[in-house]
């Protein structure tokens, strides 16, 4: 198996910029991700389940997430976005700093990163 380079950003919270998820609201959080290989060649056509995200840290009160869509953009190559939603039902987005650990894995390759997000 051959190393893929992750690099993963997301925003959420208030402001022109912000994503969708807010304290008290279930609506997405979007990563943004990048994959490469070791040679710097994109990593294109990855399906929605080669992405895994696991919430290390979260907010006081929050809660695991799930991955509820997976795109990959039309440009640049090789860059996705991840949606994340609260995985129990009912469950809301708390405010705090969530951790995410991101693992993407091919048939032959696997690399994986950490990621913060602040939701405001």
């Amino acid at each position: 198996m051959a190393r893929l380079i992750v690099d993963v950003q997301g925003t959420a919270g208030t402001g022109v910029s912000s994503g969708a998820a807010r304290p008290n609201n279930n609506l997405p959080l979007t990563l943004v991700a990048s994959v490469t290989r070791t040679s710097g060649r994109p990593v294109t056509a990855l399906p929605a389940y080669a992405f895994q995200v696991f919430a290390i840290m979260v907010g006081p009160g929050g809660s695991w997430v799930t991955v509820s869509g997976v795109t990959e953009t039309p440009a640049p190559l090789g860059f996705y976005t991840v949606k994340l939603v609260p995985y129990f039902p009912g469950a809301t987005w708390k405010l705090g700093r969530y951790i995410f650990g991101v693992k993407v894995t091919t048939a032959d390759d696997f690399g994986q990163t950490v990621c913060s997000v602040f939701v405001d």
